[in-house]
């Protein structure tokens, strides 16, 4: 339960088109804000559209990480093949080296 004191201040931010929405309501506004039960649900009703905004914002994100980390464990998995690869081919290169100086020394 909500409670709030007369003193309080409540900060609501609305798009223009609403501005003038509650503009030509202004009665029935001032009535709800008046009416401590309306204006609890409607406190109540705005956190929770707030909160779910967050919720969806959050989702988005961690799904945006969920992909990122994909790609970079994929990018690991494959720059560790590729560098087994590269590996060998060296390994493979020392040997065909050493087989040619050997044999350049043969002749010399």
């Amino acid at each position: 339960m909500f409670s709030f004191k007369k003193e309080e201040t409540v900060e609501v931010s609305v798009r223009p088109d609403e501005l003038e929405l509650l503009k030509e309501r202004k009665g029935e506004v001032e009535a709800i804000l008046r009416d401590d039960g309306a204006l609890e649900r409607i406190i109540r009703y705005l956190l929770y559209k707030e909160l779910l905004s967050k919720r969806e914002a959050l989702a988005k994100r961690l799904a945006e990480l969920e992909s990122s980390y994909r790609e970079l464990t994929e990018f690991d998995v494959k720059a560790r093949e590729d560098r087994k690869a590269f590996m060998e081919l060296r390994e493979e290169l020392r040997k065909e080296n050493n087989r040619l100086r050997g044999m350049l020394r043969g002749r010399g």
